[in-house]
């Protein structure tokens, strides 16, 4: 039985992760979304020496 409790103990630290990725992922699209633009919109690029 030792097996299946280990198991359980990993899942859940799986499905922690996957909440603190994931929210950290909707965070990331709803700051954009708060200041009034698109998530999928690219951000105006600023002229550096790479796009130039």
């Amino acid at each position: 039985m030792y097996e299946i409790g280990a198991l359980v103990v990993v899942l859940k630290l799986v499905i922690v992760v996957v909440m603190l990725v994931g929210g950290v992922a909707v965070f990331r699209e709803l700051i954009p979304m708060a200041r009034g633009r698109q998530p999928t919109e690219q951000p105006v690029k600023q002229p550096t020496g790479e796009d130039a």
